[in-house]
């Protein structure tokens, strides 16, 4: 790991007005995605005249609060150019609205639907909408409060791509919970059709829908990804950073074709249905979780700083306990996707045994995170030093130390719940048990993304203190 370089000339803020714009669009977009899968969902069967105004006013919202947190005090032009991003984003999705619905007993195949205007008219008027709501978000901006500037473009669409991966997990956990991975039998085509032109609404059948979305949102973290390497590549000059983009950006490839293999290689029939390729498709889904939030710390404006501090035992040992909860999650997760696709006793047993291990490490390179922002004490210095940015440096490793003894604790909760209600078939009996065992993943996938930041941060902090 070498040390930082400074900027680029005329990259001081990562290209500058159209990387503003990227971020919020790009925010907003995970945000539309996100309330469009929830209001669509066939369970809650809500109604279109709902629905739209819903995710209109969610649009606006989380642009408006997107450009407060870049904080640009050039609002309106932001949020136009961000609406542009964030309708040609959802382009992926309008396919879906512009054919008939399918039915619970069947997909429509008839393309096309009378009742709306020609394609090439609905896509330049969803993309103007999408500026008109951008701009509405820009001036709504202005109602909230705005972020201090200085963090960089790229640094925060590191944040913005670790965040859209939530979803994506989220969606891909109640495929797992109910049995849903084969519900669309062929890819990537959508039973015959083109994957962004299937018919998707309230009416579809539940593991229809949760399938799709699942491919859908894939897409868009596939596109947020190469958007995150390609910017990378042309404005970081740090060698493995860059080799850690391009990491990142094969990783989603071969999730991808894994996901589709899966389906290719997968059966209808339970009894003979490929369970390995489902099980390495949720491992792997994890670590490229982990791998993203890794790549954004290293974006951060602190991780490139200059900050210097000095040698401590205490750094030594919060890298033992980070990098040994790193490695030991990655084998429980193994345990646990075994478990949930094998439906294995001797894979549940493992699980649990090894969760005490788990909690241990957590616990411990938790508190080695936070013994590392104590004050100094007589006759010693603080183990973070006191120049300019320590104090900085000290509120990142207090949130990262919190959060594992609070997350973990949360998962050891949900583990036992989803163990107590979850049941012991491979689909869940209910909606509770599914959601209690959703819940539990996606838990899960918080704490690999605090496994990442400690072990990130532990390295940057002994180089720094050996340096």
């Amino acid at each position: 790991m070498t040390d930082s370089l400074p900027p680029t000339p005329g990259h001081s803020s990562h290209c500058g007005l159209p990387g503003r714009a990227i971020v919020v669009g790009f925010a907003a977009a995970v945000a539309v995605w996100s309330a469009w899968f929830i209001t669509h969902l066939p369970w809650i069967g809500m109604a279109e005249s709902t629905s739209i105004p819903l995710l209109l006013g969610v649009w606006v919202i989380a642009t408006a609060a997107a450009i407060g947190w870049v904080g640009d005090p050039r609002r309106v032009p932001i949020g136009l150019l961000s609406g542009v991003v964030g309708g040609l984003v959802g382009l992926l999705i309008l396919g879906s609205k512009i054919v008939p619905d399918a039915t619970p007993e069947g997909p429509v195949g008839a393309p096309g639907n009378s009742a709306l205007p020609p394609v090439w008219l609905i896509v330049p008027g969803f993309v103007a909408l999408g500026a008109l709501l951008g701009l509405v978000g820009g001036f709504a901006s202005a109602l909230l409060p705005r972020e201090r500037a200085g963090s960089d473009s790229l640094s925060r669409f590191g944040i913005v791509v670790s965040v859209g991966i939530v979803p994506l997990l989220v969606v891909g956990g109640l495929v797992t919970s109910t049995d849903s991975g084969m519900a669309v039998p062929d890819w990537p085509n959508t039973y015959g059709s083109n994957m962004f032109l299937y018919p998707l609404g309230p009416r579809s059948d539940a593991a229809t829908y949760l399938e799709h979305s699942h491919r859908l949102f894939g897409s868009l973290i596939g596109l947020m990804t190469v958007v995150l390497a390609a910017w990378v590549w042309i404005v970081d000059r740090r060698r493995w950073v860059c080799v850690l983009a391009g990491v990142a950006l094969a990783l989603v490839i071969v999730q991808g074709v894994i996901g589709g293999g899966r389906v290719l290689m997968g059966s209808t029939d339970a009894a003979s249905d490929n369970r390995a390729m489902a099980m390495l498709h949720g491992v792997l889904a994890q670590v490229v979780f982990g791998v993203i939030v890794a790549l954004a710390a290293a974006l951060s404006p602190l991780f490139k700083s200059a900050l210097r501090v000095p040698p401590n035992r205490a750094h030594r040992r919060f890298k033992a306990f980070a990098t040994g909860f790193t490695h030991a999650l990655i084998l429980q997760l193994v345990f646990g996707a075994m478990y949930r696709h094998m439906r294995s006793g001797h894979a549940l047993w493992t699980h649990a045994g090894f969760s005490l291990v788990i909690v241990l490490l957590a616990l411990l390179a938790g508190f080695a995170a936070m013994a590392l922002t104590r004050p100094a004490e007589e006759g010693q210095p603080a183990p973070l030093g006191n120049e300019p940015g320590a104090v900085d440096l000290a509120c990142t490793l207090g949130r990262i130390g919190w959060g594992m003894v609070i997350v973990v604790g949360l998962q050891f909760a949900l583990g036992w719940a989803a163990f107590f209600v979850g049941g012991e078939h491979r689909t869940a009996a209910s909606p509770l048990e599914a959601l209690i065992r959703t819940a539990h993943q996606a838990n899960g996938a918080a704490l690999v993304a605090l496994a990442a930041l400690g072990f990130v941060w532990s390295r940057w902090i002994l180089r720094r203190a050996t340096a």
